[in-house]
């Protein structure tokens, strides 16, 4: 249901900017994306790579 009404409202994307831009949680529905910086696509990943933050941290230290 949460999945569905963020569809529906739009994400809240928050991105990762320490080192390069290329991750980004939705605020909402949890949803992590990851750019493929060779192609610069964005896909959906489970994970992240070597990241040691829980969900929530990731989407409350990161910005809009």
């Amino acid at each position: 249901m949460e999945r569905l009404l963020c569809k529906l409202f739009g994400h809240k994307w928050r991105y990762n900017f320490s080192i390069l831009p290329n991750k980004c949680i939705c605020s909402r529905c949890k949803r992590k994306m990851q750019l493929d910086l060779y192609l610069l696509e964005w896909n959906h990943v489970d994970l992240f790579e070597n990241e040691t933050r829980s969900d929530k941290e990731l989407i409350n230290k990161w910005v809009k």
